[in-house]
């Protein structure tokens, strides 16, 4: 297993997990793969954001709410890096970066009913027909959202395109893991750009809209 050091520890998603404390050296967790991340039982709310990018949406969340812990999954390592840097220009200390694939990180290191929140936003919708089973809300997924959120926890998501909102909101409504909270459109450009992140910002301003959904997990089921 290659670890990368770059500041903060951001490493593959096999053994090791990031995580820091500003000021006070680097602490790298370690874990085995029979071991999940987080304690189901802790009282601290734990958020999860899928695709962290450069780490805009972390960084702001994470001021906003310094009491809850967030953890930012990102394939790229490049975009993983650049939230790190993030992270510690702005002293962020609330936050863990996690280069991983994150359907196989939440699936395999993420303790049942232990998130209180998921964002994903902007996810890949692979518009081709052929290529549709790769997109990333398929049944796999639901199971393991509902197995990782609390009852009554909330899966934030934004897309850009309308037939892909219309595919997960469908999707949603059909489960019956799930109640659909609320659904929206924003289609405001000039936002503070600290509020929204820069895919948004660009999918704002070329096509004019961004489709918002809103779900929690049925705390019966």
């Amino acid at each position: 297993m290659r670890i990368v050091d770059c500041g903060l520890r951001i490493v593959d998603c096999g053994l090791w997990i990031a995580d820091f404390r500003l000021g006070n050296g680097i602490r790298t967790v370690t874990f085995n793969s029979q071991s999940a991340i987080h304690n189901p039982k802790s009282e601290i709310p734990v958020e999860i954001e899928v695709g962290c990018g450069n780490g805009r949406y972390l960084r702001r969340a994470a001021g906003e709410r310094p009491g809850h812990l967030f953890i930012g999954i990102e394939r790229s390592l490049s975009y993983a890096r650049k939230a790190q840097e993030r992270m510690v220009k702005y002293g962020v200390g609330n936050v863990r970066i996690v280069r991983a694939d994150a359907s196989c990180f939440l699936a395999e290191r993420i303790a049942p009913e232990s998130v209180h929140t998921l964002h994903v936003y902007f996810t890949d919708p692979w518009p081709k027909n052929r290529h549709a089973k790769r997109r990333l809300f398929q049944t796999p997924f639901f199971e393991t959202i509902h197995r990782i959120l609390r009852p009554g926890g909330q899966v934030f998501i934004k897309v850009d395109l309308y037939w892909y909102f219309e595919e997960i909101f469908c999707r949603f409504e059909q489960s019956p893991w799930f109640t659909v909270a609320a659904c929206g459109m924003e289609t405001d450009p000039d936002r503070d750009l600290c509020e929204i992140t820069g895919f948004e910002h660009k999918a704002l301003v070329k096509k004019g809209a961004v489709f918002t959904l809103v779900v929690e997990r049925s705390a019966e089921c």
